[in-house]
């Protein structure tokens, strides 16, 4: 393959990536929270992890442990986003974090459709994970 039809391709996956709003999104950085008012998502693996701030989507990005604070008490929209082997998913949720908790957001993908579904860590069960409450879906940014 030539110079340009590569530059072409590759041209095209970063438009579609820009225009999901996921390969260009800004980090997340949240102000300082103590640890009563904040909560955990695990911003690990590959899928690209985001929560809404200021009315757009940021990127999660995690500390040594993987783990991205986030605002607890109050709804915030979180998402996520695939693209791999021909299969891209981008879908979002809202939620109230509890102080101190740990989320973890997972995408179910079926018959071309695509959903998150948000978990708690929970050691006390079986697979160490439970949902997490008053879930709701959410389009991108809006609440």
């Amino acid at each position: 393959m030539t110079p340009a039809p590569i530059l072409m391709k590759w041209s095209v996956i970063l438009a579609l990536l820009g225009a999901a709003g996921c390969g260009e999104a800004p980090l997340y950085h949240p102000a300082p929270m103590p640890a009563d008012a904040s909560a955990l998502v695990d911003a690990s693996g590959n899928i690209v992890k985001w929560i809404c701030a200021k009315g757009e989507r940021h990127r999660l990005v995690g500390d040594a442990n993987g783990d991205a604070h986030i605002p607890a008490g109050a709804r915030v929209t979180v998402g996520a986003y695939y693209n791999q082997d021909r299969l891209r998913c981008l879908a979002a949720a809202s939620f109230i974090p509890q102080a101190g908790q740990r989320y973890r957001i997972d995408l179910q993908i079926a018959a071309e459709h695509c959903t998150p579904t948000i978990y708690i860590d929970d050691p006390g069960t079986v697979i160490g994970v439970r949902l997490a409450r008053g879930v709701q879906p959410a389009r991108g940014c809006d609440l």
